[in-house]
């Protein structure tokens, strides 16, 4: 993790802006705060002379410390109208911003700041990359780190059986960035090498035990991602990697945000599996979901707080406790413990795999 100067975030702000097409794009969502500061937020669905070009389909638009005669204007509701465009102006210290609406008079402003996210698709998709061209790409470009003249440290793991696992830690650093980094890992056997895979992200410790499955196979769980998980079969060597596309960004990256597995509960009698863990910088969260087939497992996950507390208001923190015969216990902000049923939880995933 790095800093970036705000200076740089305001100009990579306001160039990806002025990039794209919003001729025909629909707004659905418009909300204006005047107090304490003025600010905008606008959501929309591109027209089709940008998706045309790139694959971006949908917008989000932040423009704060509006300065200017037009602040009444802004106070009603603008969703559902049409963009003629947008035409935005660095001026100085501020922008000149010049909303083009169809059939409404357009709206002018000055601001301190613009803000502009990109996205792909909406909402959560479970989507796997790993196997996708761009991802694999994405990945290969950071390979060049695992040489002598990179390496930063090498840590050493105890599993159960005599198995261990050697982690390799590679990395190019300018100042306080980092511009490329990358794990080679190594388990083995005694001295035996069993399997090597590479990471490229080591926000989460490796894993240091094996999941006996009912299927009487034992397996390997992983990271080569911050998002998403792998399993190995350790007797026969097959392994499923699975990164999931998660929700969109505006990196132009393969893949956005998606839920960091950082602690591992599979239940024997089941099948069923929870994972513990968050959403980047977010509060602890316990993900639950089918793992009869783990080599070709289904990724789509209940949410435990979403079922505990919907509307997000008496809890923050969800931890995972323990599994009884048909229930579910965890624990709510590390006191109250909160029991689930199981044929609550059933009834959740088999909704999640008829969307």
């Amino acid at each position: 993790m790095y800093w970036i100067c705000e200076e740089m975030i305001k100009l990579e702000e306001y160039e990806k802006l002025v990039a794209h097409n919003f001729e025909e794009a629909v707004l659905t969502y418009w909300s204006f705060e005047e107090q304490p500061e003025a600010c905008l937020w606008v959501k929309g669905d591109f027209g089709e002379k940008e998706t045309a070009v790139t694959d971006y389909k949908h917008f989000k638009l932040s423009f704060d410390k509006i300065q200017g005669d037009g602040l009444e204007a802004m106070g009603t509701d603008l969703s559902g109208s049409v963009l003629q465009g947008i035409k935005v102006s660095a001026e100085g210290e501020k922008y000149h911003v010049h909303l083009q609406l169809r059939g409404n008079d357009d709206i002018q402003f000055r601001c301190d700041k613009v803000y502009c996210w990109l996205k792909h698709y909406q909402g959560i998709s479970y989507k796997n990359v790993y196997e996708m061209e761009e991802y694999q790409a994405y990945f290969d470009k950071n390979r060049y780190v695992v040489a002598p003249e990179f390496f930063v440290e090498q840590e050493l793991y105890e599993l159960p059986d005599g198995y261990s696992l050697e982690v390799n830690t590679y990395a190019r650093q300018e100042a306080q960035a980092v511009k490329a980094q990358m794990d080679k890992c190594v388990l083995k056997r005694g001295t035996e090498i069993v399997y090597e895979y590479e990471s490229i992200y080591n926000h989460v410790r490796p894993f240091t035990e094996f999941i006996e499955h009912s299927n009487g196979h034992r397996y390997y769980p992983f990271h080569i991602d911050l998002y998403g998980i792998s399993y190995l079969e350790l007797d026969t060597g097959k392994v499923y990697h699975y990164v999931p596309q998660g929700y969109d960004n505006d990196w132009g990256s393969v893949y956005g945000e998606s839920f960091i597995i950082t602690d591992i509960h599979y239940d024997v009698e089941t099948d069923l599996i929870a994972y513990g863990g968050c959403y980047w910088a977010g509060p602890s969260e316990v993900m639950v979901g089918d793992f009869s087939q783990p080599l070709h497992f289904n990724p789509k996950l209940v949410n435990l707080h979403e079922l505990i507390d919907p509307e997000y208001e008496e809890i923050d923190d969800v931890d995972f406790v323990r599994w009884e015969k048909e229930k579910l216990v965890v624990k709510a902000d590390f006191e109250k413990e909160v029991v689930i049923g199981l044929e609550e939880l059933r009834s959740c995933i088999n909704k999640l795999d008829r969307t």
